[in-house]
C-alpha cells in the first residue's frame, strides 16, 4: 500500500513539473488590410518588386491607372484600380486578361498581397 501511495505522489510531482515547464507563446497579432488611401500612398508612382520561383518580377504602378510589368525577360502592360481596400490589375496577356484583386497587408519585412478575387497567387513584395 505504501508503494502505491509513494508511486502516486511521485507521478503527481512529475506531472506538475512537466506542466510548469510548458512554454506558451501568445498568438501573433493579425495585421489589418490597408485602406484605399494607404494602398494609393504605398503603390502609386512606385515599383512593386517580388520573386516567384527564383525569378524577379516588377510592376510599375503609374498615376494614370496603367501598370507596366516585367517577369524575367517577359513583359506586359495593363490597367489597375484601387477601391474597397483592394489593388486590382488587368493585364493585356498575363492572367488571360482577367481582372484579379488583392488585399494588401504590411509585414515586418515588406508587404503581402492576398488574393481576393480573379485567381492568381498571393505574393510577398517590397516597394521601390
Amino acid at each position: 500500500m505504501k508503494k502505491i501511495k509513494h508511486g502516486l505522489i511521485l507521478s503527481i510531482i512529475l506531472l506538475a513539473g512537466c506542466a510548469s515547464s510548458e512554454v506558451k507563446t501568445p498568438p501573433q497579432a493579425k495585421t489589418p488590410s490597408m485602406n484605399d488611401a494607404q494602398v494609393k500612398t504605398l503603390l502609386v508612382g512606385k515599383t512593386i518588386v517580388g520573386n516567384k520561383n527564383g525569378t524577379v518580377w516588377t510592376t510599375l504602378v503609374n498615376a494614370d491607372g496603367t501598370v507596366v510589368g516585367k517577369y524575367g525577360t517577359d513583359g506586359d502592360t495593363g490597367n489597375y484600380t484601387i477601391e474597397n481596400g483592394l489593388y486590382c490589375s488587368k493585364w493585356k496577356s498575363w492572367g488571360s486578361g482577367n481582372k484579379r484583386c488583392w488585399s494588401i497587408n504590411k509585414r515586418a519585412k515588406g508587404y503581402y498581397g492576398k488574393t481576393v478575387s480573379g485567381g492568381g497567387d498571393s505574393f510577398k513584395f517590397t516597394v521601390k
